[in-house]
């Protein structure tokens, strides 16, 4: 993976507790819809692979299929955007 120029490890990502996107839709597109959604995700393009949400824990969220963001909104929601349910904060979706 790449950072610029320096090579960085997905380890490295993920050391200060946020989720990550590595992003390998056309132009961007996985980067905008998560940077429209949230701050606690670090988007990071990649050149190959599928793009893949993975949460902070290290499990992913969400895989995308080749050229496509779908799903990648649920996701979102049910991960990294919670919903104020009475007084608690519980997960979109429960």
């Amino acid at each position: 993976m790449g950072d610029g120029d320096t090579a960085v490890s997905l380890y490295d990502l993920m050391q200060d507790g946020m989720g990550v996107l590595l992003d390998a839709s056309p132009e961007g597109a996985a980067s905008r819809l998560v940077a429209a959604s949230t701050q606690k995700i670090r988007c990071v393009a990649v050149d190959r692979g599928p793009s893949m949400l993975i949460r902070p824990d290290a499990c992913i969220a969400w895989e995308g299929e080749e050229n496509s963001t779908d799903g990648l909104e649920e996701a979102l929601g049910g991960w990294f955007t919670p919903k104020r349910d009475g007084r608690s904060m519980v997960r979109s979706g429960q």
